[in-house]
Parts: C-alpha cells; structure tokens; sequence
C-alpha cells in the first residue's frame, strides 16, 4: 500500500471516529448542554474530568483484553471495532480535557 492511500484511511477513520463523537456526545453532556457535562461532574467527587475520562477510556480497554483473554466479546451494544473507536474518542476528549486545565479554564 502507498503512503498516499495508508493516509486516506487514516483519515477516513478519523472521520468516523468525529461522527461516532457526534452520535454520543448526548451522553456526554450535561442538562445545560456542556458536552464535558459528565466528566465535569466528576469533579462533585473530587475527581478531575480528565482523570474521569481516562477511567472512560480503561473500560474500554478492559473491554477489548477481555475479548482478547476470552475469545469472546461481552458488549452487546457495540462491536470490537466501535470500541476501537470509542478509545480514539475519549483518548482526544481526555487531550482536550488536559489542555482546558493547562490553561485554567473554568471547568
């Protein structure tokens, strides 16, 4: 495969993930329509929203070590491939998540 071609894909699949992003970003927000609503919520605890995300993000790959393991995935609300790009998903919510407290911004 070309380099060219290897690069389409790559976006193509970046492009799934922002539209999969787009589908669940209800079940991220809050009733007043912040899309960091639940990992901001975490902060009622005393947990940081980027550190809320990550433990997101390690469900996932809980999730795909025990396909691994098992040989048998238990999600039956999504395929390998969707956790996968779950994964992408919340590994950029966490970057942004890190860099809106990098800059101390209100969250």
């Amino acid at each position: 495969m070309k380099t060219e071609e290897w690069d389409d894909l790559f976006m193509n699949v970046q492009k799934e993930v922002f539209e999969l992003y787009k589908t669940k970003r209800a079940d991220y927000s809050n009733l007043q329509g912040d899309p960091r609503g639940s990992f901001v919520r975490s902060t009622r605890i005393g947990i940081e929203p980027h550190i809320a995300a990550l433990v997101r993000l390690g469900d996932k790959f809980t999730l795909l070590e025990n396909f691994v393991r098992n040989n048998s995935y238990k999600s039956h609300d999504e395929s390998v491939r969707e956790t996968v790009l779950d994964i992408a998903s919340y590994a950029i919510i966490t970057a942004m998540l890190i860099n809106s407290r990098s800059k101390d911004e209100s969250i």
